[in-house]
């Protein structure tokens, strides 16, 4: 928190992710104290851990099964990346030729609305 200029910031930390809090201020000078601001509602973020649980099944021979559960705090992603290479270091899946339909390697995003995967 912070007036626009930041000469006294005040971060407030230690918030539950995903929790909304709402904020309000309030100043004083030598005649009292004003009355406080209107609210403001604000959840606080971060970036996602990875999903956890991943588990890859054999459907066929040329077919895999990806099944993983959302991380800790899924409320806030809003999609996936599904990566797939022959390559440990997923060169191939990282370059600008892979998508979801490439053959022997890809990357392909899903959204949070898509069926699970």
């Amino acid at each position: 928190i912070a007036p626009r200029d930041c000469n006294k910031c005040v971060y407030v930390s230690s918030l539950s992710p995903g929790t909304e809090y709402y904020i309000r201020a309030k100043s004083m000078n030598e005649r009292g104290w004003s009355d406080y601001s209107n609210s403001i509602a604000e959840i606080p973020r971060g970036i996602p851990s990875a999903p956890e649980n991943v588990i890859v099944t054999a459907i066929s021979g040329t077919c895999l099964e990806v099944a993983f559960d959302p991380p800790l705090y899924d409320y806030l992603v809003s999609s996936y990346v599904i990566q797939w290479d022959n390559n440990e270091s997923f060169t191939n899946a990282e370059s600008d030729s892979s998508s979801c339909s490439s053959i022997g390697f890809g990357s392909c995003a899903i959204s949070q609305s898509s069926p699970p995967p």
